[in-house]
């Protein structure tokens, strides 16, 4: 009997399926094992990658038409907004940086002091550089781009003026609600040029209806309430005296 008991304890485990399984050392072994060595060169890649993510967050137009949807509230209940107002800064110091203003969150803002000290100079370089800082109101809605099973959620930024022709549509009896997921529009716009020379044209809705096709689309909906980057009044401060975060 103590032959067959020994025997037993040698006996490797199975999972069931015939297959040995690995002894609870070289488990525990395997879960100690150190994680392989990030080389200098992969650190590299995983920045630049990561740089380039943040790049192409939003959505940027490309040249010649494009072809994107509208999407609804990323918000629960019914009647929700599917944009926000979101008051920008530019040309921010001498890097001209861009930077969303912190009064969108209530708090004050180095920026907005700075416009107010500059504003009231004598000299015209300060008076030039806090018009050109003054903050613009932007857009943000979230797009499909393209409406198509291969789709991506982005979110958009979009001018005040740009944005009261898109509103036009959506009291236009013909279109009415254009986000809406089911029997919404397309938004179809040309872009030429870049730069300064930039310039969006034939910019109107699709003729028909159509459903989103992007799959779980309202699983992808960005909260455009939290998205935008906050940046400190530090970090502000440092744009104005044209100082680079990355350095």
């Amino acid at each position: 009997m103590a032959e067959v008991r020994d025997r037993r304890r040698v006996r490797p485990e199975t999972n069931g399926s015939g297959v040995d399984k690995p002894r609870r050392s070289e488990r525990r072994e395997a879960r100690e094992a150190p994680a392989t060595h990030e080389t200098l060169m992969d650190k590299v890649l995983r920045t630049r990658q990561q740089i380039q993510d943040k790049r192409s967050t939003y959505f940027t137009p490309k040249e010649g038409q494009n072809r994107v949807r509208i999407l609804p509230s990323w918000r629960k209940g019914k009647d929700q907004d599917f944009y926000v107002e979101l008051p920008t800064h530019r040309n921010i110091g001498p890097g001209n940086q861009w930077a969303t203003c912190l009064q969108f969150w209530g708090e004050p803002c180095p920026i907005c002091r700075a416009i107010e000290r500059l504003s009231t100079s004598q000299a015209a370089r300060d008076q030039n550089a806090a018009s050109k800082m003054m903050p613009e109101e932007r857009y943000l809605v979230n797009v499909g781009v393209p409406n198509s099973e291969e789709g991506q959620v982005k979110p958009w930024s979009i001018s005040p003026t740009w944005f009261y022709e898109i509103l036009g549509f959506f009291a236009d009896p013909e279109y009415g609600d254009f986000t809406n997921p089911r029997e919404g529009y397309d938004y179809i716009f040309t872009r030429e040029g870049t730069g300064l020379k930039t310039r969006y044209t034939n910019k109107r809705f699709a003729r028909n209806p159509s459903p989103v096709k992007i799959p779980d689309c309202k699983k992808k909906l960005i909260n455009l309430d939290t998205f935008p980057r906050r940046y400190t009044r530090q970090e502000l401060q440092a744009f104005l005296r044209g100082e680079d975060l990355n350095d």
